[in-house]
């Protein structure tokens, strides 16, 4: 018995490394990112063909490639071009492609959710996707100008009181192949101990996929300026391309709430059932979105000094910036630092829990830290500051302009972490 054990836990760790899931490698970013309905492109195979072409170059929202597949309503059909830089750059189609059998379908509103979803307290504070205007669906939208639409976006992401916009593309080809992989041989094994429940959250077979996603942030004070649009490139804080080529699913989620499916994994190997069924549809389309959304959440992550001190945009950052809720409030400790150079001092802030308004107040004098030679490059504004338990929000947002005539302004979304317990 205890050598049996011994053999399932060591199938069961070797089959779990083999398909160990994405996920944040840190702290969230302290942002609250609003996240658009994701713009879905099916490409069908001339259009594939003509990525193969180019290397599968990414497509700029600026841009207007040919890519040999022309888009319908957001569909790419035969014999057009993409129009990646049109007013739809900013929108998003329902649209689904017309493929017979077995196959993946994404749409704007699902990605965009399920991009939400995972980003949501994880990778940023705050993820949280924007609705179309009430009684405008995907298609009326299309046809509004371009300023109507980014003024609509601007709108909505300040009344949820977000930091940041995303705007997704996807491109993506219905087409798929699943076969086995390595880990199906563990799970083998363990079936044939006999514990084939064992064997359902082993990620069995693989999906070959076609799918690429370009996402751009960028940050809402910005897209405030006099007329300014929410698509503009200079006023882009950060842009990413990933591809991803294939994915893998366990029998939980391809069968799910199928009994019969998992009856006859107790003789069945699990790898052989539900290989292409509806529910595995809806999974597929469900793990491609979480997939593309863990990958964007990592380079974001990994690219969090950029985004954070945004220095082609803006003067100052904040650094160790941590918010504590004490017995009677919040406790708010870190510090900002204002790059010299364009703007001599910051000017003042204010602070916000959920759609309460806390407080707003002047920096005093910055302590100057020293650069090359006898210049200081720069000034601290250290804070420490104890909040009012007005509200049960989990974050705080803080909102910091600078010295200058125009005041500057960048807003950042912080949690509020409980104090530590203790023994």
């Amino acid at each position: 018995m205890n050598r049996t054990l011994l053999c399932l836990t060591i199938l069961l760790a070797s089959a779990s490394c083999a398909t160990a899931p994405l996920g944040p490698e840190g702290p969230p970013l302290p942002f609250h990112i609003a996240v658009l309905p994701t713009e879905t492109l099916v490409l069908l195979p001339e259009a594939r063909r003509a990525r193969a072409e180019e290397g599968g170059a990414a497509l700029d929202s600026g841009e207007t490639p040919e890519t040999g597949a022309p888009r319908t309503n957001g569909v790419a059909t035969k014999g057009t071009v993409i129009e990646a830089g049109t007013t739809r750059a900013v929108t998003a189609t329902n649209a689904a492609p017309e493929f017979a059998g077995f196959g993946l379908t994404l749409t704007p509103t699902s990605v965009a959710e399920r991009i939400a979803q995972v980003l949501d307290h994880a990778y940023f504070t705050r993820a949280t996707v924007l609705a179309y205007p009430d009684g405008v669906d995907a298609a009326e939208f299309a046809t509004w100008s371009r300023e109507e639409q980014s003024a609509h976006w601007v709108a909505a992401a300040l009344d949820v009181h977000a930091d940041l916009v995303l705007r997704g593309v996807v491109h993506y080809s219905p087409l798929t192949e699943t076969s086995i992989n390595s880990s199906f041989w563990g799970s083998l094994s363990i079936l044939l101990l006999g514990i084939g429940p064992a064997t359902w959250v082993i990620d069995d077979r693989d999906y070959a996929l076609d799918v690429s996603f370009d996402a751009s942030i960028y940050d809402l004070s910005t897209a405030l300026e006099p007329g300014a649009l929410l698509e503009d490139s200079s006023l882009r804080l950060a842009r990413s391309h990933h591809r991803l080529g294939k994915t893998s699913m366990d029998l939980l989620d391809r069968a799910e709430g199928d009994a019969g499916t998992f009856l006859l994994s107790f003789v069945i190997p699990a790898g052989f059932l539900a290989k292409e069924s509806d529910q595995t549809e809806r999974a597929l389309s469900t793990k491609v979105s979480e997939g593309l959304a863990h990958t964007f959440g990592r380079e974001m992550q990994a690219r969090a000094d950029e985004l954070i001190a945004a220095d082609h945009l803006f003067d100052f950052r904040p650094e160790d910036v941590i918010v504590r809720r004490g017995p009677e409030g919040f406790e708010l400790s870190g510090d900002f630092v204002l790059d010299l150079g364009s703007v001599e001092a910051l000017g003042g802030f204010s602070l916000r829990a959920g759609d309460v308004h806390l407080s707003e107040a002047s920096f005093g004098r910055g302590l100057a830290e020293e650069g090359e030679g006898r210049h200081f490059r720069s000034l601290r504004y250290p804070l420490s500051l104890s909040l009012p338990a007005a509200t049960e929000a989990d974050t705080v947002q803080i909102e910091v302009w600078d010295g200058s005539r125009d005041q500057n302004r960048r807003t950042f979304t912080f949690p509020i972490s409980e104090p530590p317990t203790r023994r």
